[in-house]
C-alpha cells in the first residue's frame, strides 16, 4: 500500500560528543549507573576474569540511581570476539576504571543524541543500532546504550527523546582491551563523520516509513548558502536566525544559585526573541512582496486584457473545439445508435428554444429584441453540472447545436464553450468548499485570467503562504492532546485512589464486633 506523500519538514538534529576521564573527577560507573537507573558497585569480583584488574584493589563505591524515570531501553553492542564477560555493564566499567591507572586518563567518551519522538520504540532501537554498528563497533568500539524517554509524570517535555552512548577507550580483542588506545579516535574529523552518519541514518528511517521529518547536520549558515544557491528563497528566508543554544538542566531553574545556569537561560531568552523579530519581519516582507506581485500582476493583465480586445487570435477547428469539449462519441454499432438518437433530442430541444422567441436569431443578423444565447446556456450548467452526464441534454450539446443550425459563428461557438467551462469549475470549486472546509482560510484575491509570468509568481508566493500557520495550528494540536491525556491520567489517579480509600474503610469497619443483646 501506498502511503500518502507528504512534504518535509525540519526535525530536531543534536548530536553532542563529549569525553569521561579523571582529570576531571569523574566517574565511568557512576555515568553507567545513571544512565541505566541502576545499582553499580566498584569492586573487584565483576571484573574477576582480568588478573590485571584484580590486581588494583577495591575502594568499595556504590552508585545507586534506582530511583531515576524514564529509562527505555538499555543494551550493550560490541564486535563479535568480546569477552561474553564484557556484555555486562557493570563488569564492563569496572574493568576500564581498574585499566586506566593514570590520574589524568581517559576512562571514555559519550555521544549523546536526540531521539525523534514521532515514532515507536522498536524504531529507535532498531536506528540507532544502525548508526552505532556501523560507525562505531565497526572500529572496535564497545558501545553502552541508554535509550530515555521524557519523564511525563514529573512534568517533562513529551518531546524529549534522547539517547547516550558509552563508547571504550580502548580497542577489543579477543584476549579483552588492547594494551594500547587508538589515538586516531581523538580526531574532530569523526565527530563530523558521525553528525552526518546521524542525519543519514534518521533521514532514511523517516522515509520508508513515511513520515516526513527530516534533519540535517549542517550549521543554519551552510543550509542557507545552499538555500540561496538553488534558488529556494522561501527556504533560506526561514533558514535565516540565530542557532540556539544548549541550555541542559538550566531550563528548569533548579541551580538558581548558579550564574553560568542563569546566564543560560537569559541567553537563549534573547536569542528566541531576536528569531521572532526576524520572523515577524520575514512575514511582513512576504506580504509586501505578495501585495507587489499582486498588484503588478493585475496591471499586466488588464493590459494583456486591452490587447486582447483589440487583437482577437484565430478561433480554433470545429474538431478541435469538438475533441476538446464534445460529448465522447461511442465505437459500438449499439453505441452510435444511441448517440444518433441523443443527437435528435439535442436538436429537438435547441429548437424548441429557438422558437419560445419566435427565432430571433439568423445567419445574416440578430433581432434587436433577441436575447443572448450565452445567457440563456449558462443557468443550464447548474440544472446539469459540470462533465456530459449520461442522456441529459448540457449547454454545450446546444451550443454545438446551434453552430451546426447556423446560428452561431465558430468564434461566438468558441467563446460560448470557454464560458461555460468556466461556469461549470466555478460550480465545481463551490461543492468542493462546501464539502469540506480549509483549517485556515486566507483572502487571496483572484488571479488575473490571463496566465503571465508575474501571475505564475504570484501563485508560487501564495502556495507557500499558509505553511507556516499550518505548522502553528499542527503545533496547538499536539499542544492540547497533551494536556487531554495528562488530565486523564490524574484522573485516573484520583480513581484508583478513592476506590483504595474506600476499600480500607469497609475492611476497616468489618473488623469491628458486633454487640449482642
Amino acid at each position: 500500500m501506498e502511503r500518502p506523500f507528504a512534504l518535509p519538514e525540519p526535525g530536531h538534529f543534536h548530536l553532542h560528543v563529549h569525553t569521561i576521564s579523571k582529570l576531571k573527577n569523574q566517574s565511568v560507573l557512576a555515568a553507567a549507573a545513571y544512565r541505566h537507573a541502576e545499582r553499580f558497585e566498584q569492586s573487584v569480583t565483576h571484573a574477576a576474569a582480568y588478573r590485571r584488574a584484580q590486581s588494583l584493589g577495591n575502594d568499595g563505591a556504590v552508585f545507586d540511581y534506582r530511583k531515576k524515570l524514564g529509562v527505555a531501553w538499555t543494551g550493550i553492542l560490541a564486535p563479535e570476539f568480546t569477552p561474553k564477560e564484557l556484555l555486562d555493564a557493570q563488569t564492563l566499567w569496572n574493568t576500564v576504571e581498574r585499566l586506566e591507572t593514570r590520574k589524568s586518563a581517559r576512562l571514555a567518551g559519550e555521544v549523546i543524541t536526540a531521539r525523534p519522538p514521532q515514532v515507536a520504540l522498536a524504531t529507535h532501537v532498531a536506528m540507532l543500532g544502525a548508526f552505532v554498528t556501523a560507525n562505531m563497533v565497526a572500529r572496535g568500539m564497545v558501545a553502552d546504550i541508554a535509550i530515555h524517554r521524557p519523564p511525563v509524570e514529573q512534568g517533562g517535555d513529551p518531546r524529549n527523546w534522547h539517547a547516550h552512548v558509552l563508547l571504550t577507550d580502548r580497542p577489543m580483542t579477543p584476549d579483552g582491551f588492547a594494551d594500547k588506545k587508538d589515538r586516531t579516535w581523538n580526531a574532530k574529523e569523526n565527530v563530523t563523520a558521525w553528525r552526518k552518519a546521524w542525519a543519514d541514518t534518521h533521514n532514511a528511517t523517516m522515509e520508508p516509513l513515511g513520515l516526513p521529518y527530516r534533519i540535517d547536520h549542517r550549521s543554519l549558515e551552510a543550509q542557507r548558502a545552499d538555500a540561496i544557491a538553488r534558488g529556494d528563497t522561501i527556504t533560506a528566508m526561514e533558514l535565516d536566525r540565530t542557532p540556539q543554544i544548549h541550555v541542559g538542566k538550566a531550563a528548569y531553574g533548579k541551580h538558581p544559585r548558579h550564574t553560568v545556569y542563569r546566564d543560560r537561560r537569559d541567553q537563549n531568552r534573547q536569542i528566541l526573541e531576536a528569531n521572532k523579530e526576524k520572523a515577524y519581519r520575514r512575514k511582513d516582507a512576504m506580504s509586501a512582496a505578495i501585495a507587489r506581485a499582486d498588484t503588478a500582476a493585475y496591471l499586466e493583465a488588464r493590459q494583456n486584457a486591452f490587447l486582447t480586445d483589440t487583437w482577437q487570435p484565430e478561433p480554433s477547428s470545429y474538431e478541435t473545439l469538438k475533441e476538446t469539449y464534445g460529448r465522447p462519441r461511442s465505437t459500438s454499432r449499439l453505441g452510435r445508435l444511441k448517440d444518433v438518437a441523443f443527437d435528435g433530442d439535442v436538436t429537438r430541444k435547441a429548437l424548441a428554444l429557438s422558437r419560445r422567441y419566435g427565432h430571433p436569431w439568423s445567419r445574416n443578423g440578430d433581432r434587436s429584441d433577441a436575447p443572448s444565447l450565452l445567457g440563456l446556456l449558462l443557468p443550464m450548467v447548474q440544472e446539469t453540472g459540470p462533465g456530459h452526464p449520461v442522456f441529459t441534454v448540457t449547454a454545450k450539446d446546444l451550443a454545438f447545436c446551434f453552430y451546426n443550425l447556423g446560428i452561431l459563428t465558430l468564434s461566438q461557438l468558441q467563446t460560448n464553450l470557454e464560458e461555460i467551462t468556466r461556469e461549470e469549475q466555478r460550480r465545481f470549486a463551490e461543492r468542493l468548499a462546501k464539502k469540506s472546509k480549509p483549517l485556515i482560510s486566507l483572502p487571496v484575491r483572484a488571479p488575473p485570467k490571463s496566465p503571465t509570468p508575474r501571475a505564475d509568481h504570484l501563485a508560487r508566493l501564495q502556495r507557500f503562504a499558509p505553511i507556516p500557520q499550518l505548522i502553528y495550528a499542527r503545533r496547538v494540536e499536539e499542544a492540547q492532546a497533551f494536556e487531554q491525556r495528562h488530565d486523564r491520567r490524574r484522573h485516573q489517579q484520583f480513581e484508583s485512589l478513592s476506590l483504595a480509600l474506600k476499600r480500607a474503610r469497609r475492611l476497616r469497619f468489618a473488623d469491628v464486633p458486633t454487640s449482642t443483646a
